[in-house]
């Protein structure tokens, strides 16, 4: 049995088709303890299909937490599987792994801020080997800050020797590991060491940016083409590895590379060009990869440019989607993608308000509907976003330099702390309304109707509560601008009524 204080780690996501029939056809169970404050109902997370890795992970299961804090989840699977386990005030945990057949025990306590879980049954011995992986390389304080501190402090050349002797360390641990463990079958091999090579690619590509970006220089770490010999190490047309979030991860560093590649042998990139990347991209890697490989990278591209959508009119989203539509052999990515399109032009073109209602620091409830006649700035934000924490010193110079203006600033936070959140608000004296989600289907509902994953994210709402633009630009880059600009049509609407 493996027993320690609970690790946040969030590294290879695969999928499982889940079948519910009934319990004698089950072939996979997670079951165990929960002993945490309010906790009655937990939730299975994992993909379902190919499109779920574009919306990210959705609900398979779900069980109630009885009054011994007993739990279980009965399903099937096809393959080797991670899943996340959440209540309605966050994650149970990050991220274990099972195989069909499986029967993983997992436990879990929570005393004051203290986290402990044990795992045992069949199934343990490679969340056993995972645990202590993310100990070693990334938990580790003197081995974390090397690495962490090596994509601003080292050249190329040292970069180059440290990261290759990281990965040929990570390695050896994944084979002697497996050497002195049952239960380490050859497809879950693959996955270890195909997710150890993305990362460290990933790393290589990323350096070239980060370097100059750390450094503050613009542009790119100038290399000659033998720096990119290392791709010849990895496996891209592998129809498994589409379930792998870390060959997500490598794809788009890749595509971005291969885009600032071009942008160097072109003498002129317009800003049209600029502004079409993700086409130009998409481009790029069709003579790469091949099959399901290719259409999920195409996806994800349209996932990404569909971020973009209030930069189109219905007509162009028709002809964005006229563009990858031939790209997208997978018969669910592309009516996923294009229910997403329908959806974002009923949602952004026929002018149907939005609502929302959630608690403010004083515990009472807020709706977005309390604001109508008023401009809304909505901040999606959590304490653990740097890039989030980096905006609210902009945000308060923007505030002021519209406070005479009938704006109102919404920052809604998706922190599960509320004392951290109320603190952190109070230490920075930002300003706003701000307003804390409670539970998981309140961050679903708004991460769906406002298109986005990461943070921080922005949006504009006009005065009938209806969004005019829901991927809008961060205080740091030209927010004021898009807010006079809403500001001044909310006006000129209003004359044009009063007139007739």
């Amino acid at each position: 049995m493996t027993g320690r204080l609970y690790i946040l780690f969030g590294f290879l996501l695969v999928t499982f088709t889940h079948q519910k029939l009934n319990a004698t056809n089950y072939n996979t169970a997670i079951y165990g303890t929960i002993q945490k404050e309010n906790c009655k109902i937990v939730y299975l997370y994992g993909y379902q299909k190919l499109s779920d890795i574009l919306e990210g992970k959705v609900v398979l299961d779900s069980s109630i937490v009885s009054t011994a804090g007993t739990y279980r989840f009965e399903f099937n699977i096809t393959r080797p599987t991670e899943f996340q386990i959440k209540d309605n005030n966050g994650y149970i945990t990050y991220g274990l792994y099972i195989s069909p057949g499986d029967s993983l025990k997992y436990n879990y306590k929570i005393a004051g801020k203290i986290k402990t879980t044990t795992i045992d049954g069949k199934g343990h011995t490679f969340n056993a080997y995972r645990m202590d992986f993310v100990d070693k390389f990334y938990l580790d304080s003197i081995i974390r800050e090397k690495y962490s501190s090596s994509f601003k402090k080292l050249n190329t050349e040292e970069f180059t020797k440290l990261i290759d002797e990281r990965k040929e360390d990570q390695l050896k641990f994944c084979i002697k590991y497996r050497k002195n463990s049952e239960g380490f079958s050859d497809e879950i091999n693959n996955i270890a060491v195909n997710e150890i090579m993305f990362k460290w690619a990933v790393d290589k590509l990323q350096y070239l940016w980060k370097y100059n970006y750390m450094n503050k220089i613009k542009g790119n770490v100038d290399v000659d083409s033998t720096y990119f010999n290392f791709l010849s190490q990895i496996e891209l047309n592998n129809p498994n590895l589409v379930w792998l979030p870390r060959y997500h991860k490598f794809l788009d560093a890749k595509s971005n590379m291969d885009f600032d590649n071009y942008r160097n042998t072109e003498d002129n990139i317009t800003a049209i060009q600029y502004k079409c990347q993700n086409l130009i991209k998409a481009n790029l890697i069709s003579d790469t990869l091949k099959g399901i490989n290719k259409s999920l990278s195409y996806a994800l591209l349209i996932q990404k440019e569909l971020k973009r959508s209030n930069k189109y009119t219905p007509l162009t989203l028709d002809s964005l989607w006229s563009l990858y539509k031939p790209l997208v052999v997978d018969s669910s990515l592309a009516t996923y993608l294009q229910n997403k399109i329908a959806l974002f032009k009923h949602t952004l073109y026929n002018a149907e308000p939005i609502d929302f209602s959630l608690l403010d620091e004083n515990g009472d409830t807020v709706s977005l509907s309390d604001f109508r006649g008023k401009l809304v700035y909505l901040d999606f934000w959590e304490t653990t976003c740097a890039p989030c924490l980096k905006e609210i010193p902009e945000s308060n110079k923007l505030q002021k330099k519209l406070k005479d203006e009938n704006v109102v600033f919404l920052n809604v936070s998706f922190d599960r702390s509320q004392e951290k959140w109320s603190k952190l608000i109070e230490d920075k004296n930002w300003g706003g309304v701000h307003l804390i989600t409670n539970k998981t289907s309140d961050d679903q509902f708004l991460k769906s109707k406002f298109n986005f994953n990461g943070f921080p994210h922005y949006a504009i709402i006009n005065k009938n509560g209806v969004p005019v633009n829901i991927n809008a630009n961060r205080p740091s880059h030209n927010a004021y601008t898009q807010l006079t600009d809403a500001l001044e049509k909310s006006t000129t609407k209003n004359d044009s009524k009063n007139e007739k």
